[in-house]
């Protein structure tokens, strides 16, 4: 009997002694975790010696030792990984179930190469038809999926990626975009923090501006699975750069490539592109031969559209009813050229430059072949009268809607 009340009271003052460190190293109230994005320490100092004895104490017939052990080796660096993964596969099912936790706290953790490892070590795992524990290792990679989902948008978004909603498109009920992301100069981590976007696996829209953008960022981007709508704008993509966009490309319904060095050498990238059903290329430097044999092989529904898909990246910022038989400015946006200009919502346009204009078509048409800095002089009534406007063009917006 007093065995076992000095049993019980130890585990008492273990339990107490563990309440007291963890409220020690609890974040300060009001503090936000997710702005620590950096790994931490991790124990640098064992040896392979050190880590087999470690991974052999898992099969300790005391707990409090199966603990220590469990607790040294999720703290040691990503070296265990191989190690533990070995172990999963032999000794009792408490040391491979241990050993599956500590895989399991690599993959959820904020080390990219730990991650990495310690998935395809999991895997491995599960695909094993030999193992004893590839059920419970298949069980675990189901339930890791939303843990690396919430903590790939909190680490994200701690390096400056901006997440959107859903963003319904005017006029047309049902159908909208989103959710998505921004990724702009704003950006603060590293390109192989990006890793960390396949796991977003319910976003569909990816924005894209800046300097910032790289081969190897797109590479992460085409990873994601279920990217369909894509921007990129005033960014440096030439043809080498979007070469690692190739798998994606045939993937996206809806595309804007605004103001990027591609020419005519991009037209057979371009024709990848066999599954969009709205295109805009903006401020790129194709010829006319190199839009017509883009457009060509483009899906009907491009060509079918409305909207002009090339355009040399002129920004009006106006929309009116383009059914309707006259040209009336139903909104003006306040970063457009008109705005500037002094336009008004409900302003008629009879005459752009020296160019008549009936309906919207014919203003847009006008404005195509006109670029970011060119000035137009815009005719339109007001309350009855005529009044003359120059505005000057702007570049295209990264809108919320395509």
């Amino acid at each position: 009997m007093n065995n076992v009340i000095c049993f019980l009271l130890s585990v008492s003052i273990w339990l107490c002694a563990s309440s007291v460190n963890a409220w020690q190293q609890a974040p300060a109230q009001g503090s936000d975790p997710s702005e620590n994005i950096n790994p931490p320490e991790a124990d640098q100092g064992l040896n392979s010696e050190q880590i087999n004895r470690l991974i052999e104490q898992l099969d300790s017939n005391k707990f409090l030792i199966r603990e220590n052990a469990t607790e040294k080796l999720l703290s040691a660096d990503a070296s265990i990984i191989i190690p533990i993964a070995t172990a999963a596969n032999s000794g009792s099912l408490e040391k491979c179930m241990r050993c599956l936790h500590i895989l399991k706290e690599f993959a959820v953790g904020i080390d990219v190469d730990a991650e990495i490892e310690s998935m395809r070590q999991l895997s491995d795992i599960a695909t094993n038809d030999n193992s004893r524990i590839s059920t419970y290792a298949r069980d675990l990679l189901k339930n890791i999926e939303p843990l690396q989902a919430e903590r790939a948008v909190r680490i994200l978004r701690s390096l400056g990626i901006e997440f959107t909603s859903f963003q319904p498109q005017p006029g047309i009920p049902g159908l909208s975009t989103g959710p998505g992301i921004l990724i702009n100069d704003q950006y603060r981590g590293t390109v192989d923090q990006l890793h960390y976007l396949q796991h977003l696996d319910f976003i569909q829209d990816v924005q894209i501006t800046g300097n910032k953008v790289s081969a190897t960022m797109l590479t992460h981007i085409t990873k994601m699975p279920n990217v369909h709508l894509m921007s990129i704008k005033d960014a440096p993509v030439d043809l080498e750069m979007l070469k690692a966009l190739t798998p994606l490309l045939p993937k996206l319904s809806k595309v804007r490539f605004y103001y990027l060095p591609l020419d005519d050498k991009a037209v057979p990238l371009l024709k990848k592109l066999t599954s969009v059903s709205k295109a805009e290329f903006y401020g790129l430097n194709l010829s006319l031969d190199a839009r017509t044999e883009l457009l060509a092989a483009l899906p009907e529904a491009v060509a079918e559209a409305p909207n002009i898909p090339f355009r040399d990246g002129g920004f009006l910022g106006v929309t009116s009813d383009r059914e309707s038989t006259v040209c009336i400015f139903s909104d003006v946006r306040r970063d457009g050229g008109a705005y500037e200009a002094g336009a008004l919502s409900g302003d008629k346009v009879i005459q752009v430059d020296d160019t008549e204009v009936s309906n919207f078509s014919d203003l847009t048409k006008h404005l195509k072949n006109k670029r970011a800095g060119d000035s137009v002089n815009l005719t339109v009534v007001r309350n009855g009268e005529e009044i003359k406007m120059e505005v000057t063009l702007k570049k295209w917006p990264m809108l919320p809607v395509y």
